[in-house]
């Protein structure tokens, strides 16, 4: 559990470099939206770090019940951990379009409708 609120010194960090830097506005975009999911990950960790203390143990279980509460944050930790990859694949993709014409991108305008759509496939 401890470690879940650690991991969120850097990932706060990161975030306030990439709003501050002068990254092209479609990277700066798809990489607060990846922070923010990988928060969103650290959260549904400490979620089943605190549930397995409360309902059950100190520890976590050998097993893990599907059936029980822990469906329920299996059912949301799965889902914002998938968007999470998908944003990772994004801001890769985004990137690799950067580095084919550098000076006609960075001279673009943003994706702002593309981003929307991404965002909505992801999640």
């Amino acid at each position: 559990m401890c470690c879940g609120i650690v991991s969120i010194i850097p990932s706060m960090l990161l975030l306030i470099a990439v709003v501050r830097s002068s990254l092209h506005t479609n990277c700066r975009s798809l990489m607060c939206m990846w922070i923010g999911f990988q928060l969103l990950v650290y959260a549904t960790v400490w979620w089943l770090a605190a549930s397995n203390m409360i309902y059950e143990q100190k520890y976590f279980k050998e097993t893990f019940d599907a059936n029980g509460h822990e469906a329920l944050i299996l059912k949301t930790y799965c889902p914002i951990w998938l968007a999470t990859t998908c944003f990772e694949l994004g801001i890769s993709i985004e990137r690799g379009l950067s580095i084919y014409n550098p000076s006609k991108y960075h001279g673009s305008a943003a994706s702002y409708l593309l981003i929307f759509i991404y965002f909505i496939i992801s999640v």
